[in-house]
């Protein structure tokens, strides 16, 4: 998610971490360990990778995890992303 969407939950409030705040994750972290991180610590992950969601590993470690992700399309046109205001409204909204 865009860092200035977990800014905004902030502001609301919301128990957010963004994973480049995360010590020994950061922006290229691989898929498994943020979503490793994210079920130890009771978070829920926020994503645009919708890639993510074909890959055959992720139901079974989503399970077996009990790790909770959200992928969000901001638009259904394909090549077309939100600017992160944008996109951070639809998730407030949401």
């Amino acid at each position: 998610m865009p860092q200035p969407l977990a800014e905004a939950l902030r502001i609301l409030s919301q128990p957010v971490v963004h994973v480049r705040e995360i010590r020994g994750l950061g922006h290229r972290a691989p898929d498994d360990l943020i979503m490793q991180y994210a079920a130890e610590h009771g978070y829920t992950v926020v994503t645009r990778d919708l890639d993510q969601m074909g890959r055959e590993w992720l139901k079974p470690t989503l399970i077996t995890l009990k790790a909770a992700y959200v992928f969000a399309r901001s638009s259904r046109q394909k090549d077309v992303e939100l600017r992160a205001w944008q996109f951070s409204k639809l998730v407030i909204k949401a």
